[in-house]
């Protein structure tokens, strides 16, 4: 019963304490209007780069393999020059 009592009375001891921050806090102001400091919105470029490190892995894999079997003898000319 006592320990009962006990937390009944820390309870209300806490809840004043809370309810002092509380008023101190809003009683800060003094009545006075916030002042808030704007300026005009203008236009720019905006630089952003990323940097990362790990794996690059793709998203799908293909086979690509010859149509025909058998041994390469000779190549044509470059196309390119």
């Amino acid at each position: 019963m006592k320990r009962l009592v006990k937390c009944i009375v820390m309870g209300i001891i806490l809840l004043a304490v809370l309810a002092g921050a509380v008023a101190g806090y809003l009683q800060q102001n003094n009545g006075q209007a916030l002042a808030y400091r704007t300026v005009p919105v203008k236009r720019g470029d905006l630089l952003v780069s990323i940097s990362a490190t790990g794996t690059v892995e793709p998203e799908e894999v293909i086979d690509v393999g010859a149509q025909i079997a058998g041994q390469i003898m000779a190549f044509g000319k470059d196309a390119g020059g």
